[in-house]
């Protein structure tokens, strides 16, 4: 088991080494104008409805090229990858529910809440699996491909399945090999964090402009080379976020519809980590500058605190936040805070 660990460790720190010597252009020419036929392919392709990843840092690096895209720009990359993803298959399940009249919405509801994207007691659309930051390289079932394992999200649950195309014939223990087979099958769960910290509201009659601070983990898998059991597949590490989630919706009897806007907001103080070998961030600012969405958008994710790939699974400490300030530009009454804890 220690020898185990040991090259999970070193696969860890060989994978974050490599991905940092990727360079920055493959993935923003990726985002822009490139056919996926010539380019996409050796690192981001779409397999069976979801895209696959050469490796968990090229994911890393596309998220950030898709968040700060405009929706017109993200959804041209969409349809030149030809792939839909849990992003756009929310947006059109709600875009749908604004045409309806209220005889016809109940119904529609109720057939939207059973594929996981409305929750009935938040009169909400949301997505079914916790990690929401991820919409837009999540198909709407919440399957991702990473290297040579399969993700498959679902409501608190990671599904960490290997990808054996190909393995039998690399391993030393073609034994070892068969006993993870049945993982094909079944899948290996494990209960992760989607927990929201904080949260606070602005109201303008029926406009809301929500702000939450939430915590998402991640654990990642790999086919490691053993050099005495040849290649085995095991854990490389645990990635945590932490970031700020803004919500602006107007608020409707049956649901809540996004209404695009602008969010801005001034940070006087994070301080979160130092704990099981994470770095530690301490801001604290009397006087902190407005920061702003880059793009018109009803829900942003901005990331306050990040880690890389660690061994610890144990969650990051958050100390404090404290959010001074915070407004959305279409709204009259729009000054708010968030204190946490």
């Amino acid at each position: 088991m220690k020898k185990f660990i040991v090259f999970a460790m070193a696969a860890a720190v060989l994978t974050i080494f490599n991905g940092c010597q990727k360079e920055e252009l493959n993935i923003r020419q990726l985002a822009d104008e490139v056919q996926p036929q010539e380019m996409v392919k050796p690192d981001v392709y779409v397999e069976n409805g979801y895209l696959a990843f050469k490796d968990f840092e090229t994911l890393i690096a596309l998220q950030k090229e898709l968040n700060n895209m405009s929706i017109e720009k993200f959804q041209s990359f969409e349809t030149k990858m030809g792939y839909k993803s849990a992003f756009s298959y929310r947006k059109s399940l709600l875009e749908k529910a604004d045409e309806l009249a209220e005889l016809e919405l109940l119904k529609y509801l109720d057939e939207v809440s059973k594929k996981g994207y409305f929750n009935k007691q938040q009169k909400e659309f949301v997505y079914p699996f916790y990690n929401e930051s991820y919409a837009k390289i999540l198909n709407p079932k919440g399957k991702v491909k990473i290297g040579k394992t399969f993700y498959k999200f679902e409501q608190t649950t990671e599904i960490i399945t290997p990808d054996l195309t190909g393995m039998e014939e690399y391993s030393g223990d073609p034994e070892g090999l068969k006993k993870v087979i049945h993982l094909d099958d079944t899948g290996l769960s494990q209960l992760k964090s989607g927990e929201m910290l904080k949260e606070t509201m602005l109201r303008d009659d029926r406009l809301r402009c929500l702000l939450q601070l939430k915590r998402e983990q991640y654990d990642v898998y790999d086919w490691i080379l053993d050099p005495f059991d040849g290649m085995v597949w095991g854990f490389v590490g645990t990635k945590w976020d932490v970031y700020y989630r803004f919500y602006s919706y107007k608020q409707f009897s049956l649901y809540k519809s996004d209404r695009p806007t602008y969010f801005n907001w001034k940070t006087k103080q994070s301080k979160i980590g130092g704990n099981n070998g994470y770095w530690h961030q301490d801001y604290y600012n009397p006087n902190p500058p407005t920061e702003r969405s880059t793009e018109e958008a009803a829900i942003i994710h901005f990331p306050i605190y990040w880690t890389a790939l660690t061994q610890s699974q144990y969650s990051p400490n958050v100390y404090a936040v404290q959010v001074s300030d915070f407004w959305s530009d279409y709204m009259s009454t729009f000054h708010g805070s968030l204190i946490y804890p």
